[in-house]
């Protein structure tokens, strides 16, 4: 991200969390615009880079997030987000939806009957 609004990443996650507020927040007032975080498949990622999400979200209580994530996933990340360790991160949270499942309607035959019968031939039946 830091690498993205144009600076060098510190390594040590001390001074990279602070480095990256800070290109947040000079992106936001520099050219007026809200950097947006998408996460695909969020359900993979560990207690730690969600927590570090949350610390990105953090900098100013009082006042608009320096950033807008956006985190898409399998039913498995609502079920890590209600974990207590990530509790700061799921009050955060403003809007949340669900995808309901599609349900397709039940075939009126199962596919084998509708595909023609054909007989398959032993390798024996083609030497004659």
């Amino acid at each position: 991200m830091v690498t993205a609004l144009g600076g060098v990443p510190r390594f040590h996650h001390a001074t990279l969390i602070p480095q990256a507020a800070a290109a947040l927040a000079a992106e936001t007032a520099e050219r007026g615009r809200l950097p947006v975080l998408l996460v695909d498949e969020a359900h993979l990622l560990s207690h730690d880079q969600l927590e570090a999400i949350r610390m990105l979200t953090n900098s100013d209580l009082d006042s608009a997030s320096p950033l807008a994530a956006v985190l898409t996933g399998q039913p498995q990340l609502r079920h890590n987000m209600k974990l207590g360790v990530l509790a700061a991160l799921d009050q955060r949270i403003t809007v949340r939806y669900a995808i309901q499942p599609t349900r397709l309607p039940p075939r009126r035959q199962p596919a084998r009957r509708r595909l023609p019968a054909r007989r398959v031939r032993h390798a024996q039946d083609h030497r004659r």
